[in-house]
């Protein structure tokens, strides 16, 4: 998403955990229409017009002034607007949600318009135009050398699409399941032209080492459209947990795997809940955590909501209004109960979600687990940041079987960059560092 400063978390959040994907749709009915209307009214300098396309809460969030310097930022970062060059809509019940392609002077924009029933805009986003994101096989990935395979996992519902990756005529070779970060993911974690997922499943399996990822289940349910809906007690272990433990039991039956070789790589939410998703097993060899936030969920959002206002170095009424209110539902964590309503609660997670999530000190846990354990961070990561590898290695500083490694430059996708990280990062074509994926394939090896 390009930087235009107005409230926009990435990565580790779960905003939209109920309705993930969308479903195209044939009739388009007024939306496209009032889309490119809107964007008409951006590019004639029209703000106070614009505005009025929205519903009331959009019309509380965002005033004309503001509006006019988001498409200024905008402009600032793609070069000055040139026409609308494509259209496109996916239905997001009750929403319609429509992408008007715009032309700017440095590069296609996709403008993400969300429209409720009534025709009012309850969303707006700019984003990399879609074809822009095209992936690239990275270097280090001799594709000569590996092969996927189609495959699935789960059980019925949710019966997940995945992909094994193994070194070409592979025998008995260890074995590493990927799991996501928070939100809707597909199997490559894709984030704009980058796909991290795909980089490490490559890297590795170049290495000799086979790769399983998969769709993310809250992903899948998305593309399901209303054929599959999620249960009001949904949790993290429906939403991470079940799924990476269904892939261990793919894994055990899969002949070319060494079952007493089988490692789970958690990234970011992933890594947070592997302690738990581990507790009492035999079966998994060892834990790789990327990015793994080791301090409460809520305390991270804080922080980020936090560090992306200051961006610019000044926190606008709106961004302070936003952070106030954050706070206030993080206060209201305090007294969760099963009958909170979840409009009072943190980016509106249900009650059960958190009531779940804060029954368990994932760090307490890590220190009762006997399995090897190996840690990642980019320093540069202002997701999770540094403060959260430095808790973790002080709470396992004893323990023999883990292992620490940071990286300088590399951010929460464990790509390089250089100065403030900031999200414009995640939508520049990039791969996962080589020495991150040699690092998590040489200590896999090292271990008997």
């Amino acid at each position: 998403m390009y930087m235009v400063k107005f409230g926009v978390l990435l990565g580790f959040l779960l905003v939209n955990l109920f309705s993930c994907n969308t479903a195209i749709i044939g009739a388009t009915g007024p939306y496209i229409e009032k889309g490119k209307d809107f964007v008409n009214f951006l590019s004639d300098n029209k703000f106070d017009d614009a505005i009025s396309m929205f519903d009331q809460t959009m019309k509380e969030a965002m005033s004309s002034n503001q509006l006019k310097e988001i498409w200024k930022t905008l402009q600032n970062q793609v070069g000055n607007y040139k026409q609308i060059v494509g259209e496109r809509m996916e239905l997001l019940k009750p929403y319609y949600v429509v992408f008007i392609t715009c032309k700017f002077e440095r590069s296609d924009v996709d403008i993400k318009i969300v429209f409720d029933e009534s025709v009012n805009i309850s969303g707006l986003f700019f984003l990399p135009s879609i074809n822009q994101n095209k992936y690239t096989i990275p270097e280090y990935a001799d594709t000569k050398t590996i092969v996927e395979e189609q495959v699935s996992i789960g059980k019925d519902p949710f019966i997940l699409p995945a992909t094994l990756t193994m070194p070409y005529k592979a025998e008995l070779v260890p074995a590493v399941i990927l799991v996501h970060g928070s939100g809707p993911h597909d199997r490559d974690q894709t984030v704009g032209p980058n796909k991290p997922f795909k980089d490490i499943s490559f890297g590795l399996a170049a290495k000799g080492i086979a790769v399983l990822r998969y769709e993310k289940r809250t992903e899948y349910i998305g593309k399901m459209g209303n054929k599959i809906k999620l249960e009001k007690k949904f949790t993290i272990k429906e939403e991470v947990i079940d799924d990476a433990l269904y892939a261990v039991e793919f894994l055990k039956g899969e002949k070319n795997i060494d079952k007493n070789k089988i490692f789970i790589l958690g990234h970011s939410l992933g890594g947070m809940v592997l302690p738990r998703m581990s507790f009492g097993r035999t079966d998994i060899r060892g834990l790789i955590y990327l990015a793994a936030p080791s301090r409460p969920f809520e305390q991270i959002l804080l922080e980020q909501m936090e560090y992306l206002a200051m961006l610019d170095e000044k926190i606008s009424p709106e961004e302070g209004k936003n952070i106030e209110k954050l706070k206030k539902q993080i206060d209201n964590l305090a007294k969760l109960s099963t009958e909170s309503d979840s409009n009072q609660l943190p980016f509106n997670i249900s009650a059960a979600y958190w009531i779940d999530l804060k029954k368990y000190n994932n760090v307490e846990i890590a220190k009762k687990l006997n399995v090897s354990m190996l840690f990642l961070q980019g320093e540069r990561d202002y997701q999770v940041t540094i403060k959260d590898f430095e808790i973790w290695k002080d709470a396992l500083k004893d323990n023999e079987k883990v292992k620490f490694i940071s990286y300088s430059l590399l951010n929460h996708l464990f790509m390089e960059g250089k100065g403030k990280c900031n999200p414009d990062e995640y939508f520049v074509a990039g791969h996962v560092d080589k020495k991150a994926i040699f690092d998590i394939a040489d200590w896999i090896d090292s271990l008997e």
